[in-house]
């Protein structure tokens, strides 16, 4: 072998040696790679976990949450009507009374609204039409010991189902049924409300 072939083989030699050196290295420093890759996999992978279980306990809070809202939605309408239902049958009881238990009804309301002046007192034109023959005396009667309170029943029909109308010069005070329900229609429902549902708690 000459000179030029040693030292092409020695060049040949050291650079086999180091390209195994260099392959080795890197064999090692994959392996570290893939074993990090791993450990940050399974850490990754756990995080995910968690991080997904987080987010499914969240959105079953809030599904409960919504659900159990739109629960008591559904109870406070199906109150509201039951409610509802309660003054409108209340209402048509009133209306639909026999002549004398309706009349007394009246008689009962007069005083409470009646105003210490002279007025009219109008009525729907089924009233008219039903009412008692005595009951302008029986009107003038019960506002006796009231000074000042006059009330003419009028012959014009009022445009009420029920109750009555008070006119005081160009004033009316509506006292029909339907009025005077729209207006206490609040207290009534808390009243029927604590009837109906309250107790059942207790």
């Amino acid at each position: 072998m000459t000179g030029l072939d040693k030292i092409i083989k020695h060049i040949e030699d050291g650079a086999s040696v180091t390209a195994e050196e260099l392959i080795l290295q890197a064999k090692e420093i994959a392996e570290q790679m893939r074993s990090v890759a791993k450990t940050d996999g399974e850490r990754l992978t756990a995080e995910s976990k968690e991080q997904t279980s987080l987010e499914v306990d969240s959105y079953m809070e809030r599904a409960k949450s919504a659900a159990a809202l739109q629960k008591r939605k559904m109870i406070l309408t199906a109150k509201q009507e039951c409610i509802s239902e309660i003054i409108e049958k209340t209402q048509n009881h009133l209306l639909h009374m026999e002549s004398e238990e309706y009349f007394t009804i009246i008689m009962k309301m007069i005083p409470k609204y009646v105003r210490s002046m002279n007025g009219q007192i109008m009525f729907s034109s089924r009233d008219l039409e039903r009412m008692p023959t005595d009951l302008q005396s029986k009107i003038e009667m019960s506002l006796a010991d009231r000074e000042g309170a006059r009330l003419q029943i009028s012959d014009k029909p009022a445009k009420i189902k029920g109750g009555f109308v008070l006119v005081y010069e160009d004033v009316e005070e509506n006292c029909s049924f339907e009025a005077l329900f729209e207006n206490d229609r609040d207290q009534l429902q808390d009243k029927i409300g604590a009837l109906l549902f309250e107790q059942q708690v207790s």
